[in-house]
């Protein structure tokens, strides 16, 4: 569950009085997304490795005892970066990502608002929220 941020999270690039603000926050304290010198950078993109990480890290599933994965499935998962293959490999798993029938998961394609809301949609459906 997102909640609000407890103060710690200062981002330099959005005004603090903002629903904006607050909701970019709680990800970033939550360690979901990072900032670059203070920046959150609210226009810029998310990868589908990246948004990978965000939909494994949004489900619920525990990372307490998960080990990682050096293998793929996919035809071109030597592009996946390897800080991503296992949150890719566990979100493909979990039924997160559509359209890779090909065996191509095209990780550095920039999500597109459609994609991810199709993406969140499915992690909800699986957390149950």
């Amino acid at each position: 569950d997102l909640t609000a941020p407890e103060g710690d999270v200062e981002l330099t690039d959005m005004d603090k009085g903002s629903v904006d603000y607050q909701i970019a926050a709680a990800v970033v304290e939550q360690e979901m997304m990072e900032t670059k010198d203070g920046a959150f950078d609210p226009n810029g993109t998310l990868t589908r490795e990246e948004m990978a990480t965000v939909a494994m890290m949004s489900c619920s599933v525990s990372y307490a005892n998960a080990s990682h994965t050096y293998d793929t499935t996919y035809a071109d998962g030597e592009t996946i970066d390897q800080d991503y293959l296992t949150d890719v490999e566990r979100g493909t798993t979990l039924g997160f990502w559509k359209g890779t029938s090909t065996g191509v998961f095209s990780p550095k394609l920039t999500m597109t608002y459609e994609m991810t809301i199709a993406v969140l949609d499915r992690v909800s459906d699986f957390a149950g929220k």
